[in-house]
């Protein structure tokens, strides 16, 4: 991937960007909906609809400010915002930080819709993770993606990151804690890629599903430690890893360093 001196500023001293958002917010003047990854104005007041938070970045600031309501509420100017938050202003952005959201950014202008991650499921259900696998003599260690779901014997299946149907058959795999969970891959993905992969129900729909970089032996563990800068960084966001934007934001950062991103 080959990226401008332009787009790799876009996100980082452009305008206050949208870093994460749960419920429905607005533009106070317009009625304009807001949402994942916007660029906003400093001439805008920002309003919630619904019980929600919203976490801005601000081009003098390191960090994103919160902004939280438990219902329809008043408008928030972006330059009071600003204002109070007055002591952090003139930190300036990790290199880390910059590259990871320009990059994310870029990401999601080219394919909007593609990153968007379902919502959690309950507490002691099975949830894989997105992550990076190495894929050895045809097969993968699925613990990373497993993190910490229950023990048991689960039904994988592969398919294309964009699809919607299951693009394989699917394999027992049988997850304990700290031992290997081996699935053999299919020959359609035995190359280094993204793939989805996901838990079956006994109907064949999705219990639960995750992105993955299935990367060789020579490319494992680059790919690896740069997926764990992205970790690094979401878990500093507020509401932490997990959420539905920041895991959306690690999908389209998986998707640049399976493309080549730039170092």
């Amino acid at each position: 991937m080959v990226l401008s001196t332009a787009a790799i500023a876009w996100a980082a001293n452009d305008a206050p960007r949208v870093l994460g958002i749960v419920g429905r917010w607005e533009i106070d003047a317009s009625g304009k909906a807001i949402h994942f990854l916007d660029a906003l104005d400093y001439s805008d007041k920002v309003r919630c609809t619904s019980r929600g938070s919203l976490n801005i970045l601000l081009p003098e600031m390191q960090e994103p400010v919160t902004l939280r309501c438990e219902g329809a509420g008043p408008a928030t100017s972006l330059l009071e915002l600003r204002d109070k938050n007055i002591p952090s202003v003139g930190k300036s952005f990790s290199a880390n930080f910059s590259r990871f959201f320009s990059l994310i950014s870029i990401e999601f202008s080219r394919e909007p819709t593609m990153y968007i991650a379902a919502v959690s499921r309950g507490v002691g259900e099975a949830e894989l993770s997105d992550c990076v696998l190495e894929l050895k003599a045809g097969r993968v260690d699925l613990g990373p993606a497993f993190g910490d779901s229950p023990e048991g014997a689960y039904p994988i299946a592969f398919t294309g990151v964009a699809a919607t149907n299951i693009a394989s058959d699917s394999v027992p795999v049988k997850w304990q804690p700290g031992a290997p969970a081996l699935a053999p891959v299919p020959s359609a993905f035995s190359k280094r890629g993204l793939v989805k992969i996901a838990i079956l129900d006994p109907e064949g729909g999705y219990r639960s599903s995750a992105w993955a970089l299935l990367s060789p032996p020579a490319t494992y563990a680059k790919d690896a430690a740069q997926f764990q800068e992205g970790l690094n960084i979401v878990k500093n966001w507020p509401g932490g890893e997990g959420g539905p934007s920041s895991r959306s934001a690690l999908r389209a950062y998986l998707r640049a360093i399976a493309d080549g991103l730039p170092r």
